[in-house]
């Protein structure tokens, strides 16, 4: 039996994003303390980081 995918909900993901940004923890650390890989960390913040924004 293979083990079902986990979804992570957009709140979850936008939590991560924001903490992995602030850059107070590593990476590693914010894997342990969300208990995910550190890829995803990388994977959920990366698409943040190119939002555009108003430089007016």
């Amino acid at each position: 039996m293979s083990k079902k995918r986990v979804q992570y909900s957009l709140e979850f993901r936008a939590k991560i994003a924001l903490a992995a940004i602030r850059g107070e923890e590593t990476v590693p650390q914010l894997a342990a303390r969300y208990h995910i890989h550190p890829t995803q960390i990388f994977r959920i913040s990366h698409p943040v980081l190119w939002l555009p924004t108003n430089h007016e």
